[in-house]
């Protein structure tokens, strides 16, 4: 079967998801490293395949907003905003890694973003509570609405 072909005021649209891996430091142990560039290189293929377009970056950054990573991509020329903090409305919880609960609530962090260019209106964040005993990921799903 063949999917039809879409009408003419459709609109084209390219989705994909990052997983920032993580690598550490021989001079660091505990840092971990690469991430900023790992950002220039994520901004400069979304310029490369939408341009100016409006565009949504989802993933797995395994860094949180104190990060040089994060700052790279929420403060460069080509500028991306995070959903969550620039939400008109935010439900659930703050974090997104809880390491199948066994971390306790107050060591875990939120290390999945979305990113949005300024072109689109963030209405609704929202970052639902796992359920203790039925973990399906070690991290929490997060959605956003968005008005294009």
């Amino acid at each position: 079967m063949r999917a039809a072909n879409p009408p003419a005021h459709a609109k084209r649209q390219i989705a994909g998801k990052i997983h920032q891996k993580k690598w550490r430091s021989k001079k660091k142990k505990s840092a971990w490293c690469g991430a900023p560039e790992s950002a220039l290189l994520i901004i400069s293929k979304i310029k490369e395949i939408i341009g100016e377009k409006p565009a949504v970056v989802t993933g797995d950054f395994n860094v949180d907003d104190q990060s040089e990573a994060y700052k790279t991509i929420t403060t460069d020329e080509f500028v991306l905003k995070d959903a969550y903090k620039i939400s008109e409305n935010h439900k659930g919880v703050s974090y997104t890694f809880h390491n199948y609960g066994r971390y306790p609530e107050d060591r875990r962090s939120k290390i999945d973003f979305i990113f949005v260019t300024p072109q689109i209106r963030v209405i609704e964040t929202g970052i639902p509570k796992e359920e203790p005993g039925a973990f399906l990921s070690d991290h929490n799903p997060h959605y956003a609405v968005l008005e294009f």
